[in-house]
């Protein structure tokens, strides 16, 4: 771009500006309307910590480590933990159960810890609401790295 173009730019761009300034209500609306639709939208969109999610929890791997984590992801404040017993199939009906998740954690799952091979858990989500479901997800995620690291420890 050459001279001609930047200043045919700041020719335009100046008499814009000198019609806003003029109009009042051009000019009130560009400094009310953008604060507005922030706070109006920032509230549309706002997300609230999640607590008292009701959940099933399904351990199948019952030692004293497994213990340990059911006791550490029970004291999250966002689950509402119900336990069920192995082996019921439970997990995959989470409407039946009216639950947002089921956590299972498998046979064997502490021997994988100790021997640095684990077994993943699985975690079933609702995941109808898609707000809510990654935030479940980060919540488990986030618990079951603090006890491993305590774990380490």
């Amino acid at each position: 771009m050459n001279a001609g173009s930047f200043r045919a730019i700041a020719s335009v761009a100046r008499k814009e500006f000198l019609h806003i300034y003029r109009d009042r209500r051009v000019l009130i609306l560009l400094l009310v309307l953008p604060p507005v639709f922030t706070l109006v939208f920032g509230h549309a969109f706002e997300v609230e910590e999640m607590t008292n999610v009701p959940a099933l929890l399904i351990n199948s791997d019952a030692t004293p480590r497994t213990e340990r984590f059911v006791d550490r992801i029970s004291k999250n404040p966002t689950f509402r933990w119900k336990q069920q017993q192995p082996g019921t199939g439970a997990e995959n009906d989470l409407l039946g159960h009216r639950v947002q998740a089921a956590l299972v954690i498998p046979g064997g799952w502490s021997e994988g810890l100790a021997n640095g091979k684990p077994l993943p858990l699985q975690l079933y989500l609702d995941a109808s609401d898609t707000n809510v479901a990654p935030q479940l997800l980060g919540s488990v995620q986030e618990t079951l790295g603090e006890f491993q690291l305590t774990e380490r420890q």
